[in-house]
């Protein structure tokens, strides 16, 4: 029996990297997954995948910056599957403007993805926890969050209010039986990883090197890293495990 047998799960930004690798590995554990996000083809095929493998999933078109969209995706996940035990946060956008240089819109657009997604999320999957009195909230930060790069202000503000609004979260509802959970990963082999450079005008290769060096590990993260880490939090074996920062990133916030 798998770790995650029976059990149902949303995984915003599950179209790609982390999200992408963690609702094959969820399947793979026994659960019924919801994929959420933006693109409808990377969407579809992440669910085509986890049919081929006889597991059962669902897509879901959203832009989880958007409270309706939300609503929409949790409602949808309870009319296709009956139920809903696991909320995973991971969607999430990237920047490099400079404070001085960054406008209104900007901040809007990584707040709404990084922060706004996590409370929308979270908001109308609480209730349904609640009254089942059980469900698991594992939000992705970055170890932005607590150690910020170069350029990365906005960034890294928008992952720290996610990751203390989850490990609110599980103060205030743990007598309701839920827990919650942030994950903050370092550079991690993704395409936002590679936004990120191209964003940043560095040499690609150059500065994976700089990130392998900088890294007690010796090397970047894989999502297969990262998904790991997410299903530890979100199975049963980490019953007792609640608003607890997991860093994910080989070392790197202590080098």
């Amino acid at each position: 029996m798998g770790r995650l047998e029976g059990k149902v799960a949303i995984i915003t930004g599950a179209t790609s990297g982390i999200g992408k690798a963690t609702a094959l590995l969820f399947a793979r554990e026994g659960a019924r997954v919801a994929v959420v996000g933006r693109n409808e083809e990377r969407g579809l095929r992440v669910c085509a995948a986890i049919r081929h493998s006889g597991g059962r999933a669902l897509f879901v078109a959203a832009d989880v910056s958007r409270e309706p969209d939300c609503r929409r995706m949790v409602e949808a996940t309870l009319a296709e599957f009956e139920g809903l035990d696991i909320l995973v946060n991971n969607a999430g956008t990237t920047s490099t403007v400079a404070v001085e240089d960054a406008d209104e819109s900007e901040f809007d657009r990584v707040i709404g993805t990084n922060l706004k997604a996590v409370f929308f999320a979270c908001k109308h999957a609480l209730p349904v926890f609640m009254e089942r009195k059980k469900g698991v909230i594992v939000t992705v930060a970055s170890k932005g969050a607590l150690i910020p790069t170069h350029c990365s202000a906005i960034y890294a503000a928008s992952k720290a209010g996610a990751a203390q609004l989850t490990q609110a979260i599980a103060v205030n509802y743990g007598r309701h039986g839920i827990r919650a959970n942030v994950v903050f990963p370092s550079y991690i082999d993704t395409p936002m990883t590679d936004e990120f450079i191209r964003e940043s005008g560095q040499d690609h290769a150059e500065a994976i090197r700089a990130l392998e060096e900088q890294t007690p590990l010796g090397r970047i993260g894989t999502s297969e890293d990262c998904a790991q880490a997410i299903l530890f939090l979100a199975s049963d074996e980490a019953s007792f495990v609640t608003a607890t920062p997991l860093l994910v990133d080989g070392g790197a916030v202590f080098s």
